[in-house]
């Protein structure tokens, strides 16, 4: 690892003697280092929050969780949850009984089912500022927050209604706070991180206790401290605070349900997710290619600050064997080489599970920001100003060559929006500049500032053109299905939704919608309907008006409106 040279790591980290020879103590944090740690939240709140609301609920994902909740406050049921007024047996209730008291605040709307994951990302955000400047230095933290704030799925996901933004504060939360903690001896740190993995329980399920123990473990082993960490830890008593926040609803639902959610959560959700193939199968290097995506552009960075992190043993100055070495270097290098360790645990569990989904490794996202901030920071210290000019060379490089991806994209992408490749050639030349000015900021050997510039415009870009290109997914995919919902919804007549996956139409109808999942299906149940309106395929088109019981009300988009009456004269 890059030798520390600058005074403020050197007010940080401990001297290169044994670090496990006394606690950490970290410089306390001063007025400066408040004031750019709020300016980091409200940063992440600004690109978390800015125009929240203004899109619909996308189907199936948000509408899994936003809908129960409305219906939580609808019938009065807090312990089991429903969607579209019947049982749903899969995740545990906290985040459901957060976005209802969002609701139950702020009334029932799109802002309402996703503020408390937009909340979630900015104070993990600010987590990770504060565990960065107490192990690292101030120019790190604000490097580390930025980039987790930017990174393309945590700033995506962290505006949906979905459990993986809370999941990932919960879990990285805590892993910080054991770390922390661990390096401090300070008792309390410990005792919040299990509140805050109940927490997780609690969101989804046994995965907040798995993924801290396979990092923990590994790490302490490494290091050779496996009896001191079970000392602090005292993970006995942990699971049981643990357990006093999540058991009492595991059991009163399993009971309810007659033993019914345990086998339908614990074991298909979790078991045989992990073991069999439920669904979501995708090869073993899914998660690497969605966590370099979603981590892009810091990801041209990230493989070195991987790098040198774990090679600060064997660069040590201490003498002996390797692992008198890990225990003699300092608490920063220490915090360097957990997030490490952190962030390619996560990434080994999910991709060895035969079940996987695009946010999994979410958790992971807090530490990959730290690392690659500290690697940055150190760049720069040591005016190597040439990997800084090739990173956002190849940025540019990538950038430019979007714009021979348009065509692919307009007829790889299902059901592309025809406005969408209108659309983006601006967003791609401002992305190309995005690129070019820090280079050339590098070239002249300022490498902190032209990081910094290359950040604030990547934020700037997405503030500009990101509510555009929402709105044009929104228009295409579920502004029109919310139209028609909520046109069928004023009459009195059954709503069926045909061929689609759309549970966000409960949540604009008010009221139960009928779900049919094929034309064939549909065709027989309307043997004994006598009228209805229908939201189905806008390529199924002719299929319903070749029977003369069907009439067009409307169509937009992939969506058409039928009104069905049997036997229509």
């Amino acid at each position: 690892m890059v030798a520390i040279k600058n005074e403020s790591e050197k007010a940080v980290v401990q001297s290169a003697a044994k670090a496990d020879s006394g606690f950490f103590k970290p410089k306390p944090l001063d007025k400066t280092s408040l004031v750019l740690f709020t300016l980091s939240f409200i940063a992440a709140c600004t690109m978390f929050f800015s125009h929240l609301g203004d899109m619909p609920i996308f189907s199936p994902d948000e509408a899994l969780y936003a809908e129960p909740a409305r219906e939580m406050l609808e019938t009065g049921e807090y312990v089991t949850t429903y969607l579209n007024y019947q049982v749903r047996y899969t995740k545990p209730p906290l985040f459901i009984w957060a976005i209802a008291a969002y609701m139950n605040a702020f009334g029932v709307s799109e802002f309402a089912a996703r503020a408390f994951s937009a909340a979630c990302g900015a104070i993990l955000v600010g987590i990770t500022y504060l565990f960065t400047e107490k192990f690292f230095n101030r120019r790190s933290a604000i490097l580390a927050a930025l980039i987790l704030t930017l990174s393309p799925m945590y700033l995506a996901i962290s505006r949906l209604a979905i459990t993986d933004i809370p999941l990932a504060l919960f879990v990285s939360g805590a892993m910080m706070a054991l770390f922390y903690g661990f390096a401090t001896g300070e008792s309390r740190w410990k005792w919040g991180a299990y509140v805050l993995l109940g927490c997780g329980v609690m969101t989804k399920g046994p995965v907040a206790i798995v993924l801290p123990a396979l990092v923990l473990i590994p790490y302490h082993l490494v290091m050779g401290e496996v009896k001191k960490a079970w000392s602090y830890y005292k993970p006995i008593l942990g699971l049981l605070v643990i357990a006093l926040i999540a058991v009492p609803w595991f059991a009163l639902e399993t009971w309810v349900t007659k033993g019914e959610y345990f086998q339908s959560f614990i074991m298909r959700e979790n078991l045989q997710r992990f073991t069999g193939v439920v669904d979501h199968k995708y090869p073993w290097w899914y998660h690497l290619a969605v966590m370099g995506g979603g981590f892009f552009p810091f990801t041209l960075a990230l493989p070195f600050a991987w790098f040198a992190s774990l090679k600060a043993p064997f660069s040590n100055e201490s003498s002996g064997r390797l692992l008198a070495r890990l225990r003699s270097i300092d608490h920063g290098q220490r915090a360097a080489l957990f997030a490490t360790v952190a962030a390619l645990a996560i990434l080994i569990f999910f991709s060895a599970s035969v079940s996987k989904l695009l946010p999994y490794t979410l958790p992971a996202f807090p530490f990959l920001a730290m690392v690659t901030a500290v690697f940055l920071v150190r760049l720069s210290d040591s005016k190597r100003w040439l990997p800084a000019a090739l990173g956002f060379a190849g940025f540019t490089l990538v950038a430019s060559g979007s714009f021979a991806l348009l065509p692919v994209l307009e007829a790889r992408l299902r059901d592309c929006p025809p406005e969408l490749i209108s659309y983006l050639p601006g967003y791609i030349t401002f992305m190309v500049a995005t690129g070019l000015i820090p280079l050339l900021m590098a070239a002249f050997k300022r490498v902190y500032a032209s990081i910094l510039v290359f950040i604030v415009m990547l934020a700037s870009g997405v503030l500009y053109f990101g509510p555009g290109l929402q709105s044009i997914f929104a228009d295409s995919w579920e502004r029109p299905l919310q139209a028609f919902v909520q046109y069928s919804a004023l009459s009195d007549r059954d709503i069926y939704i045909c061929n689609l996956r759309k549970p966000s139409a409960t949540f604009y109808a008010l009221r139960r919608v009928e779900m049919e999942e094929s034309l064939e299906g549909l065709f027989e149940r309307f043997k004994n309907v006598e009228t209805a309106y229908v939201i189905g395929r806008h390529r199924h088109k002719d299929i319903y008006l070749a029977s003369k019981d069907f009439k067009t009300v409307a169509e937009s988009g992939r969506f058409i409106l039928l009104d069905y009456v049997r036997n229509r004269k």
